[in-house]
């Protein structure tokens, strides 16, 4: 809350966004990516393309939530 009234939109999104990177980042690393893999049950390329679905849906949140504070 306090950081909320203190800082501005954009810079609540830029931190956002770089969390949101890292965190893609650190998922795709061949071997979290492969741990990720066994746990499901899947191959590399799925676990992959659901990373990537996933983060996409995160990025678009992120992304029309700062637009939507903006107005």
């Amino acid at each position: 809350m306090f950081l909320q009234k203190t800082c501005p939109t954009k810079r609540n999104r830029s931190i956002a966004l770089v969390l949101l990177g890292s965190s893609f980042a650190i998922q795709m690393v061949p071997p979290i990516l492969h741990m990720w893999a066994r746990v499901t049950g899947v191959s590399d390329e799925t676990a992959m393309g659901a990373i990537v679905v996933i983060y996409a849906v995160l990025l678009g949140i992120v992304m029309l939530k700062g637009r939507s504070n903006r107005s």
